[in-house]
C-alpha cells in the first residue's frame, strides 16, 4: 500500500495564505474557519489553527480574537477592482431617515470586487450607501457597513431595498413586504424597531440590495 504523502506546516500554511488572498479579492473579507477547512480539506479545526498559528507567527496573518472573520492579510490592496458611486448615507431606523436626495453626493466613488456585480447586470446600474443606524444588525447589515445596490423599482417580498418616504422626502433601509389592499410593509430586522406600514403610493423602491461591504474597525 502507497504510503500517504503529508505535508509540512509550511507547505500547508501556504495553501491557506493562498485561499485567504484569493477570498479577500473576491469578497473583501477574511473567509471563517470553517470555509477554510471545506475547501482545502481539513479535518479538525486544530489542524487548521496549526497553520494559521504559523502564518501569525512569521507575519503572513494578523488575527483578531473572537470575532467570525477576524483574519487580516497586512497591507493587503484589493485586486481586479469596479468602480461605482458612493452616493451618501442611508437610515436603518424608524425615527429618523437619514438620506434626502439633495444632499447625496454624486461625485465619491468606491471600489468592489466582480463578485459584487450580479450576473446581466451592468457597471453603471449600481450605486453604493453608508448604512446609519442598527434596524437590519440580524440581517448582517450594521451600522458604519456600505450597501450596494441596483438601481431599480422591481423588488420581491423580502427584499432589502432602500425606499423613498415621500411624506418624509427621505430614504429608508428595510425589508419590503405587500401587505393586503394598498398598503406595504416596511420590516427591520432587529428586535429594537417595529414595523412600518405604508401606502403603496407614498413610497417608491430606489434600489435593490445585492452586496454589503462589512466596516472592520
Amino acid at each position: 500500500m502507497k504510503r500517504r504523502a503529508y505535508k509540512s506546516i509550511q507547505e500547508r500554511g501556504q495553501e491557506v495564505l493562498g485561499y485567504i488572498q484569493d477570498y479577500f479579492d473576491r469578497h473583501y473579507m477574511s473567509p471563517t474557519y470553517d470555509e477554510i477547512m471545506k475547501a482545502l480539506g481539513f479535518n479538525t479545526k486544530s489542524h487548521l489553527a496549526r497553520s494559521i498559528d504559523y502564518l501569525v507567527d512569521e507575519g503572513s496573518l494578523e488575527r483578531e480574537e473572537g470575532v467570525a472573520r477576524g483574519l487580516r492579510l497586512p497591507g493587503w490592496t484589493p485586486t481586479n477592482q469596479f468602480s461605482i458611486h458612493l452616493k451618501g448615507t442611508i437610515a436603518a431606523n424608524n425615527e429618523n431617515p437619514l438620506v434626502v436626495f439633495d444632499e447625496l453626493d454624486f461625485e465619491s466613488t468606491i471600489e468592489i470586487p466582480p463578485s459584487y456585480i450580479p450576473k446581466s447586470t451592468k457597471l453603471s446600474e449600481l450605486y453604493a450607501l453608508t448604512v446609519r443606524g442598527d434596524s437590519m444588525t440580524d440581517a448582517m447589515i450594521a451600522d458604519g457597513d456600505i450597501v450596494i445596490l441596483k438601481q431599480s423599482d422591481f423588488w420581491n417580498d423580502g427584499d432589502t431595498v432602500a425606499i423613498w418616504l415621500r411624506n418624509e422626502g427621505a430614504v429608508t433601509l428595510k425589508k419590503l413586504y405587500r401587505g393586503k389592499g394598498d398598503v406595504v410593509k416596511l420590516k427591520p430586522k432587529s428586535h429594537k424597531h417595529q414595523t412600518r406600514i405604508e401606502k403603496k403610493d407614498d413610497v417608491r423602491v430606489m434600489g435593490r440590495v445585492v452586496a454589503v461591504m462589512r466596516r472592520y474597525d
